[in-house]
C-alpha cells in the first residue's frame, strides 16, 4: 500500500505491559494504566500528547494515610479526572463497587487529596458527586454530598443526589469521540467501525481467520486511503472500540500494549 506510507504517526508509546485505561485531562495529557497480571500489579503512566514525551512511567500510587499501594496495587482504576488531576478509585472488598477518591496531579503523580470513605459518584459542574455508605435498622442507605474537585472539601448543597441526572459523560467531559459502530467504510466494507473528522474517515474492520481475529486500522483523506495497520493478530475476539480521537489526533492501541498517535484532522 503504497499511499498508506504517506500518513505516518506522530509518536508510540510502549507500555511493556498491558494497556488497561486511558484517560485525558483539560490540557490532554493522557493518564493510563497498565496491568502485569502475572505480578498483580498496576502501574501508571503519563504522556505529552503533542510529543509524546513519557512525563510519568511505572508509578504505583500509594494512599498517603497508610502508605501502602492504593487497592494493594492492583485492584484500582481511573475513575476521572477535572483540569489538571486525575482521580482513582479502589474496589470495595469482595465487591465490584468502588472505593475511595484519591486525586493526583497527572503529569506528576503528586498527591493531591484523597477521601477514602467516599465513592465517586458523578462529576457535575458544580463539584464531584460523591456518597457514602451508611446503614439504618439494618437497611443499606447512601448519603450523597458535593465535593470541591481540587480540595476534596465538602461543598453545601440543599439535595445533592438530584444533581445525578445532569451528570455528563467521561466521554463528553474528556472531549474524547469513540467510534460508530456497523457502518460503510469508504473501500465498501459493511460492520466495520468509524470516527470522521472533516475529510479524514478512520475505519476499522475485524476478519476471522485460523488462529483468531485480525483487526485492521484504515485512514481515508478526502476518499484516499493514507494508512494501514493491523491493531491485533490472532486476537481472541475482535478488538472493537480499539482506536479513539481526542483533538487533531487519533489514538490505537497494538497489539494491547502499544499506544499509537495519528495527526487526525
Amino acid at each position: 500500500m503504497g499511499s498508506a506510507k504517506q500518513h505516518r504517526p506522530a509518536w508510540r508509546y510502549d507500555a511493556g505491559a498491558l494497556l488497561w485505561q486511558l484517560s485525558f485531562t483539560l490540557s490532554g495529557t493522557i493518564f493510563g494504566q497498565k496491568r502485569l497480571a502475572a505480578e498483580r500489579r498496576s502501574l501508571f503512566f503519563s504522556l505529552d500528547p503533542s510529543s509524546g514525551k513519557v512525563l510519568l512511567d511505572d508509578f504505583q500510587p500509594l494512599d498517603p494515610l497508610s502508605g501502602e499501594p492504593i487497592g494493594g496495587g492492583w485492584l484500582v482504576g481511573i475513575e476521572s479526572t477535572h483540569e489538571q488531576l486525575v482521580y482513582l478509585h479502589a474496589w470495595q472488598e469482595g465487591s465490584p463497587l468502588h472505593r475511595g477518591i484519591w486525586a493526583l496531579e497527572a503529569e506528576s503523580g503528586r498527591h493531591a487529596w484523597s477521601r477514602p470513605d467516599l465513592e465517586h459518584a458523578a462529576h457535575l459542574p458544580e463539584g464531584i458527586l460523591a456518597c457514602r455508605q451508611t446503614s439504618f435498622a439494618g437497611f443499606p442507605e447512601r448519603t450523597y454530598l458535593l465535593l470541591d474537585p481540587l480540595t476534596g472539601e465538602e461543598r453545601p448543597s440543599l439535595d445533592a443526589a438530584s444533581h445525578r441526572m445532569r451528570a455528563s459523560s467521561e466521554e463528553e467531559r474528556q472531549g474524547i469521540s469513540l467510534p460508530d459502530e456497523g457502518v460503510r467504510l469508504p473501500d465498501g466494507r459493511e460492520g466495520g467501525e468509524s470516527i470522521v473528522s472533516g475529510g479524514c474517515v478512520a475505519g476499522a474492520f475485524h476478519e476471522s481467520q485460523h488462529g483468531g481475529w485480525r483487526s485492521s486500522l484504515r485512514i481515508w483523506k478526502d476518499g484516499r486511503e493514507v494508512y494501514g495497520d493491523v491493531m491485533e493478530e490472532r486476537g481472541l475476539m475482535p478488538a472493537r472500540n480499539n482506536f479513539l480521537r481526542r483533538g487533531d489526533k487519533l489514538y490505537y492501541i497494538k497489539e494491547k500494549r502499544e499506544l499509537v498517535a495519528l495527526p487526525f484532522s
